[in-house]
């Protein structure tokens, strides 16, 4: 689901300042608000979804800790290490439309 909606709001903000000029400290200033506030909607909408699912596999996450399946280093570094390039690859979509 984020991989369609992060580019969808790449296109939002991107058509907010189509070519900005910086010749002025008001349009730098709204450029650099543009940014801030494009990663702050990104950033609680990947919250927003993310929650979800970090419950769902909570539970999972307890049943195999107790059950001494595996310890907690290598349960973590397997999500980090799918997660990053997923989310290596919405960033550079979102960054290439906006």
């Amino acid at each position: 689901m984020r991989i369609f909606m992060f580019p969808l709001f790449g296109v939002i903000f991107s058509t907010t300042f189509y070519q900005p000029e910086a010749d002025s400290v008001k349009r730098i200033n709204s450029h650099i608000g543009l940014i801030y506030n494009s990663m702050d909607f990104i950033g609680v909408i990947n919250f927003m979804t993310v929650l979800e699912a970090t419950c769902a596999e909570r539970a999972v996450f307890y049943r195999e800790r107790m059950s001494k399946y595996y310890d907690p280093l290598p349960y973590s570094l397997s999500l980090w290490f799918v997660k990053v390039p997923y989310l290596i690859v919405v960033i550079a979509l979102f960054e290439t439309l906006e």
